[in-house]
C-alpha cells in the first residue's frame, strides 16, 4: 500500500551489506552504492545511475527518519514542482526554544516568496540581546529534501564551498553555487517536530504512560504506520496520531496558529 501520493517508487540505498540483507528480508529493492558516497546526496545519485531509470524529481528519505509523514514528502515534492526556478526542496518546522544551541539541530532562514536563504547549525536569525526570542518563530530543517533529476546528476561535480564545509551541511554546497532551494513550511508545521511511539500492531502514535490530556486527531493519509509482522513483512497503512502536546512544548494549535498566520503575512502559505 502506497501512502505516497507523489512517489512512484521506493529504493533503499546502502554501503552496508547488513542493511541491505535486512531490507531485502521484508521485500525492499535496494541499491548497493560505494563507501566513497560523502553525504545522502550523493549516494542518491550513484543509485540513480545504477537504476537506470528517468525520473524528475528524487526524494531523499534519510535512513533514521522511518517514520516521516507521507504528508511531508508530498509536500516536498509538490514544491519543487511549483517552483520551476528551483533544483532542491526540503522541509522545515518549528524549532523548540532549547535547541537553539544544539549544533545537531539545523536552523533555517527562509525569504517571503519561501526559498531558503541560509542554513545553520547556530541560532539563526541571531538578536543582538543575545537571547533566543519566545515570539519569534525560529525553523528547524527536517532530515528531508528531494531534487529535480537532472540537477542531482551534476551535484556531485560542483566544487565544495567555504560556507558548506564550515557548517558541514550539504544543502549550504546548492546556494553557494547560485541554486534555488523552495521550502515546504506550512505541511511541515502540521505535521512535524514531534517524538513519537509506535504503541504495537496498532500503529497509534503516542507518548506512552502520560496522564496528561492528549488531542487526537484522524486523517486518511495524516501518519505512517510501519511495523513488522510475524512474518517479518513491512506493513504500512493508515493511523492515528495521539500527540500530548504539553509533554512535547511544540505545535499545539496555537501554536500552528501563530506560525500559520505569520507565514501568511509573508506569503508562504
Amino acid at each position: 500500500m502506497n501512502l505516497f501520493l507523489m512517489v512512484c517508487d521506493a529504493v533503499v540505498a546502502t554501503d552496508d551489506e547488513k542493511i541491505a540483507e535486512c531490507c531485502r528480508g521484508f521485500g525492499a529493492d535496494v541499491i548497493m552504492t560505494s563507501e566513497s558516497c560523502r553525504n545522502g546526496t550523493e549516494r542518491c545519485n550513484e543509485a540513480l545511475q545504477k537504476l537506470n531509470k528517468k525520473y524528475d524529481i528524487v526524494v531523499n528519505i534519510q535512513g533514521d527518519e522511518p517514520l516521516i509523514e507521507p504528508e511531508i514528502i508530498d509536500g516536498i515534492v509538490k514544491a519543487l514542482q511549483a517552483a520551476p526556478d528551483a533544483v532542491f526542496s526540503t522541509a522545515v518546522t518549528s524549532l523548540k526554544p532549547e535547541d537553539g544551541s544544539d549544533p545537531n539541530r539545523v536552523k533555517c532562514v527562509v525569504d517571503n516568496r519561501g526559498y531558503a536563504i541560509y542554513f545553520s547549525r547556530g541560532l539563526i536569525p541571531y538578536n543582538k540581546s543575545g537571547k533566543v526570542n519566545p515570539q519569534f518563530p525560529y525553523l528547524l530543517h527536517l532530515g528531508i529534501q528531494s531534487y529535480d533529476s537532472k540537477f542531482l546528476k551534476i551535484y556531485p561535480e560542483l566544487p565544495s564551498t567555504p560556507l558548506q564545509l564550515e557548517e558541514d551541511l550539504e544543502q549550504l554546497k546548492v546556494l553557494e553555487n547560485g541554486y534555488k532551494m523552495k521550502l515546504d513550511v506550512k505541511n511541515a508545521f502540521r505535521n512535524g517536530g514531534l517524538d513519537r511511539k509506535i504503541n504495537g500492531a496498532a500503529g497509534r502514535f503516542c507518548r506512552q504512560g502520560s496522564a496528561k490530556p492528549c488531542v487526537q486527531t484522524e486523517k486518511g493519509l495524516y501518519g505512517l504506520k510501519q511495523a513488522l509482522t510475524s512474518k517479518g513483512e513491512l506493513f504500512m497503512g493508515r493511523s492515528v496520531i495521539k500527540v500530548d502536546h504539553d509533554a512535547h512544548g511544540v505545535d499545539t494549535p496555537q501554536d500552528v496558529e501563530k506560525i500559520e498566520s505569520f507565514m501568511r503575512e509573508r506569503n508562504l502559505s
